[in-house]
Formats: structure tokens, C-alpha cells, sequence
């Protein structure tokens, strides 16, 4: 792999030829899935990448061959799901996720990629509806607080964004933009000197995060503390 410091080009080889020889009802040929997965989330486009014909049919092709090989599985189809609807491709993203929702009603995974389309389409009351259910399915996975809270959020429910982001931030702490999120509902009810020590860790977490030095400097402001250092260079 290029992060290792290989080509992308023979990284794709090896893999093309690894899926090509590889023993039916073996993991082996997810290795060719994986290293496009990996060039599309490189790439300066994913839904593009992941869009073209070639591309596409190469990578469907390989997940629909394990559907084969392990029928009762649906961790494959909800993978297969999540990486249709990065390539647009919504109506396949459903038909997987029911396929999924049939084999296994409880995987947690289906729940994300669901609560994950509502909110590409602004349906918040959707996106928090299976945010819940994530969470109780898989209480310490720490997207499910944060996409309830993003979800809260959009609909002005400040207090109960900032308790989820919070439990969020419990499971992981250094994930600047779930400090970022939480000062922006602090900000929105008022509450500016928990805004600036959310937004304070936030950028000393990430020292390039935009959002938290704005957010902090709007918390300064209302505090009439301009004076405050609030250059992110």
C-alpha cells in the first residue's frame, strides 16, 4: 500500500491477481475490494472513484461472490451498502441493508449505515430514530452518541446534543470534532466559558481545526473577551 510506500499500481496488481487465483469460499479476493476501498478514500474524489463503471463492477463483483460464500453473513452486505451509498447508489444501498436486516435484525452496523443515509438527506428525526437503536445495539460505540447528538443538534435540541456529544467524548476523547460539535451547542444556549474549554481542547487536539478556533472566537466575543489570542495560523 502507498502509506507503506508502495504504488498504487502495483498495489492493485497484486491484489487483482491474488482475487483472481484464490480458493473459492476464502477471504482472499476481499484483499482486491480492500485496495480499491483504500484508493477510493485517497482519491480527491470518492463518490467519483467509486462511481466509475469499471471500478464499480470490479468491486461489486468481489462482495457479491462472498454473498455466495457466506450466505448467512451481513457484515458483507452492510460493507457493500455503505461503500453504495459513498457511490450514490441508494436504491442497491436499501436492497443490501433488507438483505442484511433479514440475516441478522440486531447487526449494529445496519443501523450506522442507516442513520448515516437519513442524514445525508437532512432527515433528522430518521437519523436519530436509528441512532438510538445503534446505541442500544452496541451502547460503548462511541458514532452512535455522535450521530444522535448531530441529530438533536440540527433539530435545536441543544441540551440533549451536548449529553450525547459528551458521552461521545467519554468513549473517545480525542476526536477534536466531537469537542467541536459540543462547543457550538454550548455556544448556542449561552453557555461560553464551557464553549471555550471545548473549543480550547478541540484545537489542541487539532491545531488545523477551523470550526473550534471560529466557535471559540464567537464564545470570546459574547463574553466581550476579544482581546482573547484567537489566531488558528
Amino acid at each position: 500500500m502507498p502509506k507503506w510506500g508502495g504504488e498504487w499500481k502495483e498495489m492493485l496488481a497484486f491484489a487483482r491477481e491474488t482475487a483472481k487465483n484464490a480458493p473459492s469460499k476464502t477471504l482472499l479476493p476481499h484483499i482486491y475490494a480492500y485496495a480499491i476501498e483504500e484508493a477510493a478514500a485517497r482519491s480527491r474524489d470518492e463518490t467519483k472513484f467509486l462511481s466509475q463503471s469499471k471500478v464499480w463492477s470490479g468491486l461489486e463483483g468481489i462482495y457479491r461472490q462472498i454473498f455466495i460464500d457466506y450466505p448467512n453473513s451481513s457484515y458483507w452486505r452492510v460493507k457493500l451498502a455503505k461503500l453504495a451509498m459513498a457511490a450514490k447508489k441508494e436504491s442497491l444501498a436499501w436492497q443490501l441493508l433488507k438483505e442484511a436486516e433479514r440475516i441478522s435484525p440486531d447487526d449494529y452496523r445496519m443501523c450506522e449505515v442507516k442513520a448515516l443515509m437519513a442524514e445525508k438527506h437532512g432527515d433528522w428525526k430518521t437519523q436519530e430514530k436509528y441512532a438510538k437503536r445503534l446505541i442500544q445495539e452496541c451502547p460503548f460505540y462511541f458514532l452512535g452518541y455522535a450521530m444522535l447528538g448531530y441529530s438533536q443538534q440540527q433539530q435545536a435540541e441543544y441540551h440533549n446534543a451536548i449529553e450525547s456529544y459528551t458521552s461521545a467524548i467519554d468513549l473517545k476523547p480525542e476526536w477534536a470534532p466531537y469537542w467541536g460539535s459540543r462547543c457550538y451547542c454550548y455556544n448556542q444556549i449561552g453557555d461560553y466559558e464551557h464553549a471555550i474549554d471545548d473549543c480550547s481542547r478541540a484545537v489542541e487536539l487539532d491545531k488545523k481545526y477551523k470550526f473550534g478556533y471560529e466557535q471559540r472566537e464567537r464564545a470570546y466575543r459574547a463574553t466581550g473577551n476579544i482581546s482573547m489570542e484567537n489566531s488558528h495560523d
